[in-house]
């Protein structure tokens, strides 16, 4: 009898186990970044990979001009984007329901002051594997491989010092 409720035990537990890592989604530290190609706010559409060849790259997700937690979250990145590019670092922001293409991305631009790139994927077609959410924000080395994840809520967005602190890191 009490082998059998062990043996009962053991097998609901390693179910629960198994269920736990295979409910974990999302992109970790050490994965490759996966790659997109989306409209920029300034030209043609940009592809990921050979933004991320070239410096290490922030990348965050955002919704649209309307939202003022993502206009405070682009002008607190502005705020220190100085300190990004001094630490050998680029800006990315990708931004998800904005309906409106480069029109939506220029008042963007005109309410956060922004000046680094600024990315639409209205549809989360092209970045559907980052940021389920649409919150989170994530540090990608010149390699492509994912050194940084930084979960954000609504309200709460990832914080400048922690995403700059992992750039430092890097070198």
């Amino acid at each position: 009898m009490i082998k059998a409720r062990t043996s009962m035990w053991l097998g609901v537990f390693c179910l629960a186990g198994l269920w736990a890592c295979a409910a974990e989604p999302g992109l970790k530290v050490g994965d490759p970044a996966p790659d997109f190609t989306v409209p920029a706010i300034d030209g043609p559409s940009v592809q990921f990979s050979k933004l991320t060849a070239k410096k290490p790259t922030v990348l965050v997700f955002s919704r649209a001009h309307w939202c003022p937690y993502c206009m405070g979250h682009m002008q607190a990145l502005q705020k220190r984007s100085a300190e990004f590019d001094a630490a050998g670092a680029q800006i990315v922001a990708v931004f998800r329901e904005n309906k409106e293409g480069v029109e939506g991305l220029k008042k963007v631009r005109q309410a956060s002051k922004a000046e680094f790139l600024l990315l639409d994927d209205p549809e989360k077609q092209q970045t559907q594997a980052y940021s389920p959410e649409g919150f989170a924000a994530y540090v990608v080395d010149t390699q492509g491989i994912i050194r940084g994840v930084f979960d954000g809520t609504k309200t709460g967005r990832p914080d400048p010092d922690k995403l700059l602190a992992v750039v430092k890191d890097l070198k």
